[in-house]
This record gives structure tokens, C-alpha cells and sequence, in this order.
């Protein structure tokens, strides 16, 4: 094959090339070597080599975050323990090189507010003076009459930096959250530290306090934590999806799945297609039995799950080598249809069928299908009953073809929120079938903008950061992680997982969304309530609702702009819900 040997060829010689550029240097960015080392050690083994010679030529171009504020002055307090302990919202993130505000610093105390069953993360940074070491530490949170949410109900993580990389540069990020309670401090290097307080189920509802303690040679800092357990529980909607496109695949990554709050896979139902016959199809259930245990097993077999039948129809003609929507394949593909509708019942799952994943006039890839074609498979299966069916028509059209009008056929529309969307999106709510895709990583864009959308499921793309079979520990010299991070919100250790701030803002999104749902059975039963007082509860709890509405970007783009709001339209839902419980 001489055409590969000459691309191989060549492609050595670029790489012999970029040998003899010299990399940029690090420190000239003020980028410390420490950081560079943690950074570059996250990386995947089988990366392809282009892709590794881009990471060469980006690290020529390799930025800084900005830093907008000057350094703090330290009080005396601080030069004796040899840092400055401050505090962050969780949705602004807090890099190697981020000086704290002024309002930031020596926080008095961190005041959470939750619900029996609820994980609240927050975030603290500790800015160096000098170099050492500092262990943290917490109390048990005591309560009235010397009730206890004990200390180990408390997990302190430490962030580390990683590359992201866009097309020709990288930037260096904290991303990858690992369990630690000693960090080592090097001035110049700010160490983020993330902390998540799961309240107990059987917790009482009141208020507990405890001490957050960073202990150096030099000193001590501590910081109060104040919690309030709230006297009601979080109710959850009996149909609104979360999951993700690359969901979990095995018993481990299910756990951590349920733990997160999401209830949908879009993967792993499909069945193999082993032969095509006159219309008829044999089809092959066992690795789709596995997926299906495992949804009945962590509780998520009353909510939708997706079968990508797009996968099984590309089966489907390649097996019986059969042209799509020929009378033959529409007829194997309705009776493998049928067969998977029996199937569903017999194992109590539900689940729509994905006819296809995106929708162009000549599609690119074999997820992605014509609009003609979609239209004909969804009049093919529509005959059978029961079946719901969705579709990404992930923009408006293309060229002359207009999405719309497919998305007022459907059950389930995979949108964006931007301006790609607009028509699709006005058709979507109308509708009332819309599952908010690939919106983000941020806190409001899994609670409050799906709800503004009046969304029937929220789906993103990657789960996990990167493949179990290539994961390394952080901890280690030999750790690995794309250069093109951060695609995930978790990252696979061989018996656990190190999550992300990504993995909380999206729990914290999901939770949000649970809080106004509770709100909204409150108002619909205080509406239909023969008492006027109730009746007046109900108007103004609604208004309150639809002033946050008001206030949420259309698109995702700068909803997340506006994420540090959420806490604030948190409150003012729970003030409502107090209200309307009499609490």
C-alpha cells in the first residue's frame, strides 16, 4: 500500500520536525513547572498519533486563565499559617493562578441548606504565602438537644489541574476532583478544594454547625459550617428524563449514575440483528438483557429509556443486504420493532425508539439519517402500538428542509438550545416533546433552562471522561486523561471514581429541578383548594415561578452566563414551599 507508506512517512517527518521546535516555555506564561507536571500526566496511551502531534504544536501556544484581580495582602493571621483560606460559588472556578477577592477571603462561615437525602457541595481555595503542607479536618455537625450529623458524612476533595486543548492551544484547568485531606501549598500555585456534605435520610430537620479546620506549621484557619436541614423532602417527577448520549455501561458506573439523580440510558438496549428473512428478522436479546437488569436493579425501569433502532434498521440492511426504505427492509425493520415491543413488556421496562441520531439531506455518519427517511420509518412503526419515537433534528433544517414540521410528528425531539434551534425549539414547546441535548456542564442547563423550555427529558453527551481499560490514578506519574478533556463529569479508578465540579453543578442542576417540582404539586393542590387563603398561596408561589422564568436565557450559551444565580432562585423557591406547607 503505498499511499499509507508515504502518509506514514510523512507524518514521521512532521513529527521529527516539531522535535527540533523548542516548546514554549512554561514559565514564561508564569506557568509553574509543578502544574505543568500534574497537567501533562493526564493522558490516553492510544491517543492517535495526529492527535498527539496537535498536542506538540499546541503546547507552542499553551495559554494562561486570566487573572482579573491583584494578589490579596495577607493579614498577620495569614502570614503565620502561610496561606489565605477564601471561599467560591461552585460554578466559577477557581485556577492555579486565581487570586482571591477581597470578599472572598476568610469566609466567617459556609451556610448550606438541603433537604434529608441531599448532597451539597461547596468550594474553598487555599492561596500559598509559602511552602508546605496543610491537613484539613471537620467536626460533627451538632444539632438542638446534641443531635449529630457526624464528620464522615463530609468528603474533602482536592482538584488537579489538567490540559484542555482547543485546536491549536491549551490551556491549563483544575478539573479532576480526588479524595485528599493534605494539600501541599507552593506560592503561585492557588489549590481549589471541594467539599460535599451528604445529609443522612433520617437526618431531623433543624439546624447543625460544625468547624472546617486547615491546619499548617505555622497555624490554624477554620471556617463555621452551618447547615439547615429542611422539614420536607424533595418530590421527583414521575416522567422527566436525565441521562446521558455515552451513559453508564456496567454496575459500577450505574451506581454512580443513580447517585448523580439521572434516571435514562440511551444505550446498551439494542438488540443484534442475526439474520433477515422475508420481512422477518431473528434477533438476539442477551447483551440487551444486562442493560435491562441493571435499569430494573437501580430503579430506573418506570422511567423512558431510548433504543436506538437506527442502529438495529444499519443492522437490519447490512444483514439482509437490503436498500433502506426498501419495501423489505421497512418490513424487517417493523417486525424487529414489534419483537422489541414484546420484549420491553416482558422485562417491565419502557423505552422509545431513536430512528435516528441527527438528520441531514446527505448524512455523514450511519446514526444520522435524511429527513425522507425519517418521515417513512416513523409512518412504518407508528402502526404499531405503543411505540414512541423520537429523533436530534439538532438544528432548524438543512438547506431547503425544514425540521419543524417532523418535530410536530414526534414523541421526543433532541434539541439544542441556540439559535440553530429557533424554529424547532417554538415547535418543540408547543408540542411539548422536547429533550434539551447537549446544553452543558453548568447547574442551570440540568435545571432551571430545561424547565424554562418546558423540556421532557435533558440528555448530554459523555458521562465518563475517559475508558476504564486507560485510566490511571491522578495520584500517579503514570496518569491519563485526553488532552482534549474535559468531554465527561466522571473518570474511572479500578474501584471507584474521581468526579468533577462538573459532576456536582449537574447534581446540584437535577436537584433544582426536583425543587420546583415540589413547589408546582404544592400549587396545583393549594389551586384547587376550596380555601381562598390557600388559593392566594398558590397565585403568588406561580408568579414567583414565572419571575424566575422571565429571567432565564433562551439558549444555553448565556443561560450559563447567569449560573451563579440558581442558589438565589433555590431560596426563594423554598420560601414558597415553607409557605404553602405551613412550615
Amino acid at each position: 500500500m503505498p499511499g499509507k507508506t508515504l502518509r506514514t512517512a510523512l507524518l514521521g517527518l512532521l513529527l521529527a520536525l516539531t522535535a527540533l521546535i523548542p516548546a514554549k516555555n512554561f514559565a514564561e506564561d508564569s506557568i509553574d513547572e509543578a502544574v505543568k507536571d500534574e497537567a501533562e500526566s493526564f493522558w490516553t496511551p492510544d491517543v492517535k498519533t495526529s492527535t498527539k502531534l496537535m498536542l506538540k504544536i499546541g503546547k507552542m501556544i499553551i495559554t494562561a486563565p486570566e487573572v482579573n484581580n491583584p494578589a490579596p495582602v495577607p493579614d498577620a493571621a495569614a502570614k503565620k499559617n502561610g496561606f489565605i483560606l477564601f471561599k467560591r460559588a461552585l460554578s466559577e472556578p477557581i485556577n492555579y493562578n486565581t487570586n482571591p477577592r477581597k470578599e472572598e477571603v476568610n469566609p466567617p462561615a459556609i451556610e448550606l441548606l438541603g433537604c434529608p437525602g441531599e448532597a451539597l457541595p461547596f468550594l474553598l481555595g487555599i492561596f500559598p504565602l509559602a511552602e508546605g503542607t496543610v491537613s484539613a479536618s471537620i467536626s460533627d455537625l451538632t444539632g438542638a438537644s446534641g443531635i449529630v450529623v457526624a464528620k464522615d458524612n463530609v468528603e474533602l476533595r482536592s482538584i488537579k489541574h489538567m490540559l484542555k486543548q482547543g485546536s491549536m492551544a491549551c490551556v491549563v484547568m483544575p478539573e479532576i476532583s480526588v479524595k485528599e485531606s493534605e494539600f501541599k501549598l507552593k506560592p503561585g500555585i492557588t489549590r481549589p478544594v471541594l467539599s460535599v456534605l451528604q445529609i443522612p435520610v433520617e437526618a431531623k430537620p433543624g439546624s447543625y454547625k460544625g468547624t472546617l479546620s486547615f491546619k499548617s506549621k505555622g497555624g490554624l484557619a477554620e471556617v463555621t459550617i452551618k447547615l439547615e436541614v429542611l422539614p420536607f423532602k424533595l418530590e421527583i417527577s414521575p416522567s422527566m428524563t436525565f441521562g446521558w448520549a455515552m451513559g453508564p455501561k456496567d454496575e459500577k458506573t450505574f451506581a454512580l449514575f443513580k447517585e448523580l439523580g439521572c434516571n435514562s440510558v440511551s444505550e446498551g438496549l439494542e438488540p443484534l440483528v442475526l439474520a433477515v428473512s422475508g420481512g422477518s428478522v431473528k434477533l438476539d436479546f442477551s447483551k440487551a438483557d444486562k442493560m435491562a437488569a441493571l435499569i430494573k436493579k437501580y430503579g430506573m425501569a418506570d422511567y423512558e429509556q431510548r433504543i436506538h433502532s437506527a442502529d438495529v434498521g444499519n443492522m437490519i440492511a447490512q444483514s439482509g443486504n437490503l436498500p433502506e426504505l426498501s419495501s423489505g427492509y421497512l418490513a424487517a425493520y417493523k417486525d424487529a420493532i414489534m419483537q422489541i415491543q414484546d420484549w420491553k413488556k416482558d422485562r417491565g421496562i419502557k423505552a422509545a425508539y431513536w430512528i435516528a441520531d441527527r438528520v441531514f439531506n446527505k448524512p455523514p455518519y450511519p446514526g444520522n439519517k435524511s429527513m425522507e427517511y425519517c418521515m417513512k420509518v416513523l409512518k412504518t412503526i407508528r402502526e404499531i402500538p405503543g411505540v414512541r419515537i423520537g429523533v436530534n433534528p439538532t438544528s432548524d433544517g438543512d438547506g431547503e428542509t425544514q425540521y419543524a414540521p417532523m418535530v410536530a410528528e414526534l414523541d421526543i425531539a433532541g434539541l439544542y438550545s441556540d439559535q440553530r434551534c429557533k424554529k424547532v425549539l417554538a415547535a418543540g414547546r408547543t408540542k411539548g416533546n422536547i429533550d434539551l441535548y447537549d446544553a452543558g456542564r453548568s447547574r442551570i442547563a440540568w435545571g432551571f433552562l430545561p424547565w424554562k423550555h418546558r423540556a421532557v427529558g435533558r440528555t448530554e453527551l459523555s458521562f465518563m471522561g475517559w475508558d476504564e481499560k486507560v485510566s490511571r490514578s491522578p495520584k500517579s506519574a503514570s496518569s491519563s486523561v485526553s488532552s482534549f478533556a474535559p468531554c465527561g463529569i466522571a473518570y474511572p479508578e479500578k474501584d471507584s471514581f474521581n468526579t468533577t465540579t462538573a459532576f456536582e453543578l449537574v447534581r446540584e442542576g437535577i436537584n433544582d429541578y426536583r425543587y420546583i417540582y415540589t413547589l408546582e404539586l404544592l400549587i396545583s393542590a393549594a389551586a384547587k383548594d376550596k380555601n381562598k387563603e390557600e388559593n392566594a398561596l398558590a397565585e403568588r408561589a406561580k408568579a414567583v415561578l414565572e419571575t424566575i422564568r422571565e429571567k432565564i436565557p433562551e439558549y444555553s450559551a448565556e443561560a450559563g452566563k447567569i449560573d451563579g444565580q440558581c442558589g438565589e432562585w433555590r431560596k426563594r423557591i423554598i420560601e414558597e414551599v415553607k409557605k404553602l406547607r405551613k412550615l
